[in-house]
């Protein structure tokens, strides 16, 4: 596991005041905010969620915030590179017009280059239910890579329509929770939504066969 790594703000006790620092307030830190300190659900953090993202707010959110001092800053990092090991958001337009449907903001886990130096593998937990992707986080943070193969998919960096956001690992259990995936389905020369629920449903008929590894994190791009 990454160590010395300074904590995001995600949904930890501590947030910094937007006004007082006249610093942006990302969505993470909105959230936090909305709970007045106090434990709240599952449920209710979905709703808070889907009341005040998208994936688009995300990414620019995160770029507004970067611009700020580092002491009004969260953790959360732009970069044009991924690493091996750690979690990520960006957009993504799928280039195989073949595919069933894809995932155009992938939550991505990096597990590393792929066959050529334009394309990499990933295991994007948006392909579970959000009940599923706990189990897969509380792995990764124990350096136990358990992934159901079929959410690992191959990447063309190309393809990338982003930055890529990489998140800083107490915001993990928040991210898992953002409802920004958003499947489609290429259709002539358009594409139509394609529902979360059915996704889950098929990839969960194969949930147990499984990729088993220890995490090696990377803290350059050679992966």
């Amino acid at each position: 596991m990454a160590k010395n790594r300074k904590k995001a703000r995600g949904f930890s006790p501590e947030v910094r005041d937007p006004i007082e620092n006249s610093g942006y307030e990302t969505i993470f830190e909105k959230i936090v905010r909305r709970t007045n300190g106090e434990k709240k659900s599952l449920s209710w953090y979905k709703n808070e969620l889907r009341s005040i993202t998208d994936g688009m707010k995300l990414i620019s959110g995160e770029k507004r915030d970067g611009q700020q001092a580092k002491e009004t800053r969260d953790q959360n990092v732009l970069t044009i590179i991924p690493k091996r090991g750690r979690l990520y958001f960006f957009e993504y337009e799928a280039k195989s017009r073949w595919l069933p449907y894809y995932d155009t903001f992938p939550l991505l886990y990096m597990l590393g280059k792929g066959e050529t130096p334009d394309t990499f593998y990933g295991a994007n937990l948006h392909y579970l239910e959000p009940k599923k992707r706990i189990q897969i986080i509380n792995n990764l943070k124990g350096d136990i890579v358990d992934i159901p193969r079929n959410i690992i998919h191959k990447y063309i960096k190309k393809q990338v329509k982003s930055l890529y956001l990489e998140l800083a690992e107490p915001e993990w259990e928040t991210s898992i929770l953002l409802p920004v995936e958003n499947f489609v389905k290429t259709s002539g020369s358009g594409k139509l939504p394609y529902k979360s629920e059915d996704v889950w449903q098929e990839i969960g008929k194969k949930y147990y066969e499984r990729v088993k590894a220890h995490r090696i994190v990377s803290n350059d791009g050679s992966n």
